[in-house]
């Protein structure tokens, strides 16, 4: 289920379920079945942004086709601590940081083609917001694919919520 909230006067979707038997259920509550699993991104592909989740916590990767430059930056908001942050294949001019409150990881990379990417964890958090700029320019929604089904939301501002 898709459902839409405003956050600081921008429209966004909310990813939700009720617990399909696809998604990932904890004593956290269950995780949209839309953004789990790895989509196997590869550098090159098209796209800008791709989020999802799996045994080892939230990942986001960034990749575009090869031959010119793209810069995709924004953030992701948790209701819990961010955590076990691992930077991937970032190079020089890549950046991301935690806020100090630590709900907050706030990325930018210039990519060229390759893969640039982050792994963290928000254990048990009800929601993530997520927002994204291509070349300072909010995202589309054909930009942002989301888990193993390379799923859309269907606004950029997003969230998804576990249920």
């Amino acid at each position: 289920m898709i459902k839409a909230f405003v956050t600081a006067g921008v429209a966004a979707s909310v990813l939700a379920v009720a617990a399909p038997a696809t998604a990932a259920t904890d004593s956290c509550g269950a995780l949209p079945a839309s953004v789990q699993g790895n989509p196997n991104v590869q550098a090159g592909q098209t796209g800008a942004l791709y989020l999802f989740h799996d045994g080892n916590g939230w990942n986001l990767r960034v990749t575009h086709p090869a031959g010119s430059r793209m810069v995709v930056a924004g953030t992701i908001t948790a209701t819990k601590e961010i955590s076990h942050l691992t930077r991937l294949h970032l190079e020089k001019g890549d950046a991301v940081a935690i806020s100090k409150d630590g709900h907050t990881l706030t990325f930018r990379f210039t990519n060229v083609g390759h893969l640039d990417g982050v792994r963290f964890t928000a254990e048990c958090s009800h929601a993530l917001k997520a927002n994204v700029k291509v070349d300072g320019k909010g995202a589309s929604t054909t930009q942002v694919f989301l888990g193993a089904r390379r799923v859309h939301p269907t606004s950029v501002p997003f969230a998804i919520e576990r249920h």
